[in-house]
C-alpha cells in the first residue's frame, strides 16, 4: 500500500471541497440569499480550514519520526491519526448538512476518540514487539483483542439506546475483552522486563538510534523533535475532542440570534 500516496489524495479532496464550499458561498453571498443554507456553506468552509491545518500538522510530524526502532509504531500512529481526521472531518460535514443530526454526530467522535486510545494502546506493544519472538505471540493476541476491545466499545457508543448493547451480553463481552488485554499486557511487560535482566546489552542497544545506517547516541535536539511530534499528535487528538463540542455550542448560539433552524 502506498502510503504517501493516499496522504497526497486525502489531502487533494479536502482542498478540492474546501475550493468547492467556497465557490458556492460566493454563490449565495452575490445572489443576496442571507439563509440557513448559506450558514451551513460558512461551517464548511470554516471545517475545511480547520482540517486542512490539522493534516498539515500531522503530515509535518513525519520528517521528524526517523528511523530508530520505535519510527514504525510512530508512523502507525501518525497514519492512523490521518484517517480518524479524515473521517471526522466527514462526519463533520454531514452533521452540518443535517444529513446525520441529533447527538449521533458527538457519538461518533466519542468512538473516534476511542480507536485512538487504542491506537495509543497498541503503539508500545509496536515498539517492543522485534525485542524478542517469544514475547511476539502474546502480543500479537494484545493487538487483536485491543481491536475488538476498541471496535465493540465503538459500535456500542455510536448504536441508539434503546438497543441496550451495555446492559446485555454485549456490555459484558466488552468488560471481558478489556480484562484479557489488561492481563495480556501485565504478562507481556513481565516477560519483556525478564527478557531485559537476562540480556543487559540490549538495553545500550535500546538507546541508539539509527542514522543513514550508521549507529549514533540520541542527541537533545532529536528528543526534542520526538517531543514536538507528540505535542501535536496531542494537540490534534485535542482538537478530535473539541471539535464536535464547539461547532455544538455554537451552531445553537446561531439559530438563537439569528432565529434560523440550523
Amino acid at each position: 500500500m502506498n502510503v504517501e500516496k493516499i496522504r497526497s489524495v486525502l489531502i487533494k479532496i479536502l482542498l478540492a471541497t474546501l475550493i468547492a464550499t467556497s465557490l458556492v458561498a460566493v454563490g449565495v453571498i452575490l445572489l443576496g440569499s442571507v439563509s440557513d443554507m448559506l450558514w451551513r456553506v460558512i461551517w464548511t468552509c470554516g471545517a475545511g480550514i480547520i482540517y486542512l491545518a490539522v493534516l498539515l500538522a500531522i503530515l509535518s510530524t513525519i520528517p521528524h519520526i526517523g528511523d530508530d526502532r520505535k519510527s514504525r509504531s510512530s508512523l502507525f500512529a501518525v497514519n492512523s491519526v490521518l484517517a480518524l481526521t479524515c473521517a471526522s472531518y466527514l462526519t463533520s460535514i454531514l452533521s452540518i448538512w443535517t444529513v446525520i443530526d441529533g447527538d449521533l454526530p458527538l457519538r461518533i467522535h466519542f468512538a473516534y476518540i476511542v480507536l485512538l486510545a487504542g491506537v495509543l494502546y497498541a503503539k508500545p506493544l509496536i515498539d517492543i514487539e522485534p525485542v524478542s519472538e517469544k514475547i511476539r505471540p502474546y502480543i500479537i493476541a494484545n493487538y487483536i483483542f485491543i481491536a475488538v476491545a476498541s471496535v465493540l466499545t465503538a459500535i456500542a457508543i455510536v448504536a441508539p439506546a434503546d438497543w441496550h448493547l451495555w446492559d446485555g451480553f454485549y456490555g459484558r463481552l466488552i468488560a471481558a475483552t478489556v480484562v484479557i488485554n489488561v492481563t495480556l499486557t501485565m504478562v507481556i511487560a513481565v516477560l519483556y522486563h525478564l527478557h531485559l535482566q537476562q540480556h543487559p546489552e540490549l538495553r545500550a542497544k535500546m538507546t541508539v538510534t539509527s542514522v543513514n545506517g550508521v549507529a549514533v547516541q540520541p542527541t537533545a535536539p532529536a528528543q526534542s523533535q520526538k517531543n514536538s511530534v507528540w505535542l501535536i499528535l496531542g494537540i490534534i487528538a485535542a482538537i478530535l475532542v473539541g471539535w464536535p463540542i464547539v461547532t455544538s455550542i455554537l451552531s445553537s448560539f446561531i439559530s438563537f440570534t439569528l432565529g434560523t433552524n440550523y
